[in-house]
């Protein structure tokens, strides 16, 4: 099954549900002075994610939100933002709405029935995207069949090595990314503003530099974590909205065995 994350078709088959969904909305617009992508924070434009431009051609661009909650009025905040409100030539026609799975299921698969991509949860948990995982899943599971097809052996004990494997290969990767989803859940905008000032400076912005990667993001969340200047900030941040010191000494924990 790899019917996208609109259908209900996996969870009525047997596959586990996600953690939860974010929503996101987005439609394609004439953008003034856009070279290749923007990103928008902020509480007002999609607080605890990200409001984006894509340009998709010289004169298109994508432009959308991905949020927890309220994502319509939050994408009506952003395209009449300080941000984008001047900038827009074209005028709003096809605006798509969608759900993003975040969290990995209990299962992918039941019996034989075997869900893959957006159906099983599998997309990076920071920006919503799935063709890289995906990928990474589909190569796996062709994998997993082909073993099972030389071996003649179809059997659930050979098939369902499927569900281990992906999780396997990167399961770490989409907790780190939710890690980073329930850090900014509730981050207020002076913080926000802190956060983007440290990566301004040089010898932080030089780690983001090497460490950085469009499809895997733990190991930057991780060598950024181990900087004493933006480790202070997050564990502030963290306590200021984790005000029950058992759960504030049980994310510290975590933090310190991701580092």
């Amino acid at each position: 099954i790899a019917t996208g994350s609109m259908s209900n078709l996996p969870y009525e088959c047997g596959i586990s549900r996600p953690r939860f969904f974010y929503k996101s909305v987005q439609t394609e617009l004439e953008v003034i002075d856009l070279e290749g992508a923007e990103i928008y924070v902020g509480e007002k434009i999609a607080p605890g994610s990200f409001g984006y431009a894509v340009a998709t051609s010289k004169k298109l661009a994508k432009v959308g939100v991905i949020t927890h909650l309220k994502a319509k009025s939050c994408f009506e905040n952003l395209i009449n933002s300080k941000f984008l409100k001047e900038r827009l030539k074209s005028s709003l026609e096809l605006v798509k709405y969608r759900r993003i799975p975040m969290g990995m299921p209990k299962s992918s698969q039941n019996g034989r029935i075997i869900a893959l991509g957006d159906a099983a949860a599998q997309l990076k948990t920071t920006t919503g995207g799935g063709v890289y995982t995906g990928l990474v899943c589909s190569d796996i599971l062709v994998k997993n069949i082909k073993e099972a097809y030389n071996g003649k052996d179809f059997s659930l004990k050979k098939i369902g090595n499927y569900d281990k494997a992906w999780k396997k290969a990167i399961g770490l990767e989409l907790q780190a990314g939710l890690l980073v989803r329930s850090f900014f859940e509730k981050v207020e905008d002076k913080y926000l503003n802190k956060l983007f000032g440290l990566m301004t400076v040089p010898a932080i912005s030089e780690i983001i530099s090497q460490k950085g990667d469009f499809d895997r993001h733990r190991d930057l969340i991780i060598a950024l974590m181990k900087i004493p200047e933006v480790r202070k900030l997050v564990l502030e941040i963290i306590k200021r909205n984790l005000p029950q010191k058992r759960f504030f000494t049980s994310i510290v924990n975590y933090v310190d065995s991701l580092i």
